[in-house]
């Protein structure tokens, strides 16, 4: 584990996460519940796409919800233009990224469509067979 250069105090290491079919599944239930100001136990989320779905930020796809007072809700989430773009347009991300203490690093691997990220996307119609 690394030092803090100033303290000394252990750092936590930047942990790899995968674009797993679990979190693009979840993706599209908050594109198909409308994309905005939704809550996850409104989803009809699995346990594992529930206990994931925060993850979904590291790749900028999902975000918490700006309510109109300005502040930003922890309970609120909304899809992004880039979530947006990667279900409707076929838009590439990386299909892995590096985060550490729960901040967005950098993206890795190559870089994938959702054809490529959920397995029966031709199935849900999301992609053209």
């Amino acid at each position: 584990m690394a030092k803090c250069e100033n303290c000394g105090q252990s750092m936590p290491e930047p942990t790899k996460y995968n674009l797993r079919p679990e979190l693009v599944s979840a993706l599209v239930k908050v594109y198909a519940a409308g994309g905005e100001a939704l809550q996850r136990s409104d989803l009809d989320l699995t346990n594992t796409e529930y206990a994931s779905f925060r993850k979904l930020t590291y790749w900028g796809l999902i975000e918490n919800t700006t309510l109109p007072d300005g502040t930003v809700s922890q309970r609120l989430w909304s899809i992004t233009e880039i979530g947006i773009r990667f279900i409707e347009a076929g838009e590439r991300i990386p299909s892995a990224v590096m985060a550490k203490g729960g901040q967005y690093l950098y993206g890795t691997g190559p870089f994938v469509g959702i054809g490529d990220a959920l397995p029966n996307a031709v199935e849900l119609g999301l992609v053209a067979a």
